[in-house]
């Protein structure tokens, strides 16, 4: 299949690349999609392709040719999904990465890999990209394979670990939740003891865009810089959409043994981003602009 005959959008930036997204319907890819046709320049050809790929004869009749980065949004994301169905998960999270890699290799096109904190096992607050890896999901270990796949393959290819947040296609994220239960002035929990580093996804696609314009390559933890736990991030929202109204009560998270693991420290450090001369606004600022856009879907 020839991406060119797919569903796809057209857009422009400033810098002059051409850019393929993978996932452009989802939760990050359309996001990403809209922030890549942000400014005036007809410099930055973005095509964003969403089908389901279930063969290698179907990676390897797509058309990649002339393509300066390849973005690969595309995931199993859920963790109960991806216990329930490993073999797709690998298929998804680490097998398509692999060939499409593979179909690029020695040619001028760069290969970004979305990647995730569940990659660690949450013992250790504000993970560097070189700490040892240790995932417990099968969510995890798919993405640490694609990972590998991607960079060994090609060392100049561009992982990104991020944990983000925003309204979802599907209206099911963690900010999703927090949104719809306060504006209906719902009672709603927040979990006390799980904490990460969030960034919007509005915020992450600009920073992805900045990388690859820096043509930064190797593992970057892409994600905010302050440390917070979701029952503050929902503390947050209630505060900038209501006032403390005393809506989001405090809950514990305990591990189910039929559910899958689920780590309680998700923070990572962006100082290897940071030190590349990238900086993020505050959550506050960030949250904000997230609300704003929220309220006019």
């Amino acid at each position: 299949m020839d991406v060119q005959s797919g569903p796809k959008k057209v857009h422009r930036r400033n810098w002059g690349m051409k850019l393929l997204v993978f996932g452009s319907s989802g939760f990050l890819g359309s996001h990403l999609m809209r922030v890549a046709s942000a400014g005036d320049s007809n410099e930055l050809s973005v095509t964003g392709i969403s089908e389901k790929f279930r063969s290698e004869p179907e990676i390897q009749a797509l058309n990649l040719e002339g393509l300066d980065v390849i973005i690969y949004c595309a995931a199993l994301a859920n963790l109960e999904d991806c216990e329930k169905n490993p073999e797709y998960a690998f298929w998804v999270n680490s097998e398509i990465p692999r060939l499409l890699c593979q179909k690029i290799r020695g040619t001028k096109t760069k290969f970004v890999y979305i990647s995730t904190d569940a990659v660690f096992d949450g013992s250790k607050s504000f993970v560097e990209e070189q700490d040892s890896t240790n995932p417990k999901s099968v969510y995890g270990k798919s993405k640490l394979q694609g990972e590998e796949n991607v960079s060994g393959l090609d060392m100049h290819n561009l992982i990104c670990r991020v944990n983000f947040f925003g309204s979802s296609p599907k209206n099911n994220s963690l900010f999703d939740y927090f949104y719809e239960n306060l504006i209906e002035k719902k009672k709603t929990k927040g979990f006390s003891n799980i904490f990460f580093t969030p960034i919007s996804a509005i915020t992450l696609s600009g920073t992805i865009l900045d990388l690859i314009k820096a043509q930064a390559s190797g593992i970057y933890h892409v994600c905010g810089s302050e440390r917070i736990s979701k029952l503050d991030f929902g503390v947050m929202i209630e505060q900038l959409l209501l006032g403390s109204s005393g809506l989001v009560e405090p809950f514990s998270f305990t591990q189910a043994p039929s559910s899958p693991v689920r780590s309680l420290d998700l923070s990572m450090s962006i100082k290897k981003l940071t030190n590349l001369g990238i900086s993020l606004p505050p959550l506050s600022s960030q949250l904000i602009e997230t609300i704003e856009k929220r309220r006019i879907i």
